[in-house]
């Protein structure tokens, strides 16, 4: 089977868990031969996936009302044609989505990471019913509740468990030592 060319976004004004998450992903998907390249709002998360070894450039997406970056994403999606298009940021779902149909991407994935990101508002539910291909989330629950809220959803849900590594202990001593136990 050829690689597939797989783009992502990443929102988040700040570097966190999610963000760490998609890194990984795309990380195990560029370790099975994938062509993958982030796109971020944030430089540090645009750096800290360059030094796991991605391609990775900053391209700001804003506000809902802010179509004009929309626009900006769809014309690199148009060049760089990806296979897929991952979301990672819930709330940038409705211009990422816009600018991969745009673009005429194939799918368009969005990844769920929070119990609280949900489609209850009319413009997330257009998002999912029109735009989205596929939502994976990091927990059974999280997708048995997008079903619930929202049955009619066309695409698929995957659940794919996911989790950041805490650093290895340095051993109990330390610990307790260090908070004078």
């Amino acid at each position: 089977m050829d690689p597939l060319s797989i783009a992502a976004h990443n929102g988040a004004p700040i570097r966190g868990g999610a963000e760490i998450a998609l890194t990984r992903l795309l990380g195990g998907l560029a370790g099975r031969g994938h062509r993958v390249r982030l796109y971020a709002n944030n430089r540090e998360v645009v750096q800290r996936a360059r030094d796991a070894g991605l391609t990775a450039s900053r391209l700001h997406l804003g506000g809902d009302i802010a179509v004009h970056t929309a626009l900006r994403l769809a014309r690199e999606l148009k060049r760089r044609r990806p296979d897929a298009l991952i979301l990672g940021t819930f709330r940038k779902l409705w211009l990422g989505a816009m600018a991969a149909r745009l673009a005429r991407v194939p799918r368009v994935v969005a990844r769920i990471g929070l119990e609280t990101d949900m489609p209850r508002n009319a413009k997330y539910r257009f998002v999912f019913g029109r735009w989205i291909d596929v939502v994976v989330f990091n927990a059974e629950g999280m997708r048995e509740r997008f079903l619930e809220v929202m049955p009619e959803f066309p695409g698929e849900t995957v659940t794919i468990h996911t989790g950041v590594r805490p650093p290895a202990a340095r051993g109990g001593a330390s610990l307790r030592a260090t908070l004078g136990i």
